[in-house]
């Protein structure tokens, strides 16, 4: 499968991630676009249908699923990204552009809007027109990462989950905790390789395997 990834998640408890990341510090990089180990903020606006068929397919199992969502960091409007992920198994693929704060706001409020490209922005909008894709929830959390070239490793610990109604992006709202604030939730992504000096690391801290979406938390809570 090109171009697919392969993720893999785990819960962890707070204090075990503190460790594995003390421990990574010294072996990983950190993400080359914010260039620091230090956590940031990830608040990511998630699309469904009107009958939640992306929720209700993660819930159900069903092995190939689609999500579209509208991403900024840091409570700044510098930097936006429409992205597109897709999920086969325990593999997947993110592609995304990036939009600016008006655009990103017309994708949100404008159903009948078009881009005639070959891109995300154009696969967005058809299937927000055939889908009747519209916003459903707002995922925020804090996140570290740590990076290795070998195998494109890329480790991210997320923490203090929250979810919000789509009504406030862009306005810092402030969400409902979701989940347990005692555990954090460990994404390994690599391609065909994982490094076995980061296995060896791994095997030593009690971690638990998880297939759950933190799009499908947030969303329970407000059905």
């Amino acid at each position: 499968m090109a171009d697919f990834r392969v993720e893999k998640k785990y819960l962890v408890s707070s204090a075990d991630a503190r460790l594995l990341q003390r421990q990574f510090s010294r072996l990983l990089h950190c993400d080359p676009f914010y260039r620091s180990f230090d956590p940031y903020l990830v608040s990511s606006l998630y699309f469904d249908d009107p009958n939640l068929s992306a929720f209700y397919e993660k819930t159900a199992g069903v092995n190939h699923r689609v999500k579209f969502r509208i991403r900024y960091y840091n409570d700044s409007n510098d930097f936006i990204r429409l992205e597109k992920k897709e999920k086969i198994g325990d593999f997947c693929r993110k592609t995304g552009e990036r939009v600016s704060l008006d655009m990103a706001q017309r994708l949100i409020s404008d159903p009948s809007f078009s881009a005639d490209t070959q891109d995300v922005l154009s696969d967005f909008c058809l299937a927000r027109k055939s889908e009747k894709l519209l916003p459903a929830i707002i995922v925020s959390y804090r996140r570290t990462v740590f990076c290795h070239p070998v195998g494109n490793v890329r480790i991210t610990f997320d923490s203090a989950l929250s979810a919000a109604t789509p009504q406030k992006f862009f306005q810092n709202p402030l969400g409902f905790p979701v989940g347990d604030p005692s555990t954090v939730l460990m994404e390994v992504k690599f391609d065909t390789v994982f490094p076995p000096f980061l296995s060896e690391v791994m095997e030593n801290v009690p971690k638990l395997l998880v297939s759950h979406s933190k799009y499908s938390l947030c969303r329970e809570i407000f059905l």
